[in-house]
């Protein structure tokens, strides 16, 4: 299981955690996580996608600069990432990324890719999305 928690965890609880739940050939189906603390409910999904897809997104989110806004997506639709540059923030030392974690609503009620869904937004160090990403390689291989 991989889990990216945010910057400010501590007084938010706000973190996305995704674990591998079944490995084919060549896809995957993996149960994903969105924590929002105590006062709002965890959301919980499952996402099937090709495996060197879902990789190869998980790959770019570490080649992020403090610049250009992108978004990770699978071939697959089921989890679009979005990636905006984020300002210094006060009580932080390290440089700060926003991702923004979008579950595909249509995929998952009716089957159709509409990239558009309930979303969680974390900020987070490159430290943080480079141990997560490795995590979840390590897990799925």
């Amino acid at each position: 299981m991989a889990i990216l928690k945010d910057a400010a965890y501590q007084f938010n609880g706000c973190e996305f955690e995704i674990i591998l739940k079944e490995k084919e050939e060549e896809g995957i189906i993996s149960t994903v996580f969105f924590r929002f603390g105590t006062s709002f409910p965890e959301l919980k999904a499952d996402i099937s996608c090709l495996q060197k897809d879902l990789i190869s997104a998980f790959l770019d989110m570490k080649n992020i600069d403090t610049i250009t806004p992108k978004v990770f997506t699978p071939q697959d639709p089921g989890l679009s990432i979005y990636y905006t540059p984020e300002s210094p923030r006060n009580g932080i030392d390290d440089v700060l990324y926003r991702l923004i974690f979008v579950l595909d609503a249509g995929e998952i009620n009716q089957y159709i890719a509409t990239e558009t869904g309930p979303a969680l937004c974390l900020l987070v160090t490159k430290k943080q999305i480079n141990s997560f990403v490795q995590e979840y390689i390590n897990e799925i291989k």
